[in-house]
């Protein structure tokens, strides 16, 4: 049985032999990453790995993870605006096949792949959200209700029970910021004023 909630269909067990071979050597050669470890784990979360593999070794750590060790040595009070029971139920409700296909094509275009993950960087670090938005948005595809709009409304209700009695410093995903269903403008409508900080 897999150690994901509601995932228990190996990656091999959907492929034919050959097709399971190539993708392994693919991601090895490429990512230098073992799919024959990572078989019970949803492609979702394969994905983060290959990103992690791809990324500038220079790169600053993720400021979420900087602020969450500062207010643990701090002995401040952590929590996440999203359990990993929760994210664990979410990849069970995404399709196997579309999520393989997705990681079948990462591997087969390892630089078209890294070409759109250094381009969300550069994005990134120019503070564009519309851009990373519109990309991150893409890359989900039939499930951006799900993993996106959806996500935004129960993140923003977990924040909620933070910010309206008391001070509270919550880092969210850049892509989670912007559009129609983003939380600038959840929070905007609840009457809540948002303005940028410049540090």
């Amino acid at each position: 049985a897999s150690v994901f909630p509601g995932h228990t269909v190996s990656i091999r067990a959907r492929l034919r032999n050959r097709s399971y071979e190539r993708l392994r050597q693919q991601l090895w050669r490429f990512y230098r990453l073992e799919i024959n470890t990572l078989d019970q784990v949803p492609p979702i979360f394969i994905y983060q790995f290959l990103i992690e593999r791809i990324l500038p070794s220079t790169m600053e750590r993720p400021i979420d993870h900087y602020v969450w060790d500062i207010a643990g040595n701090k002995g401040i009070e952590r929590t996440g605006l999203e359990t990993m029971e929760r994210q664990f139920e979410l990849a069970g409700r995404l399709d196997l096949d579309w999520q393989i296909r997705s990681l079948l094509g990462i591997a087969r275009s390892p630089r078209r792949f890294k070409r759109k993950i250094m381009d969300m960087v550069d994005s990134y670090r120019e503070e564009r959200l519309p851009a990373l938005y519109q990309a991150s948005k893409k890359q989900l595809g039939p499930y951006r209700k799900l993993m996106l709009y959806d996500r935004n409304r129960a993140m923003f209700q977990s924040m909620l029970t933070f910010i309206r009695d008391r001070p509270a410093l919550i880092a969210v995903g850049a892509a989670h910021l912007w559009g129609a269903y983003g939380l600038i403008r959840l929070l905007k409508q609840d009457g809540y004023r948002v303005s940028p900080w410049w540090g």
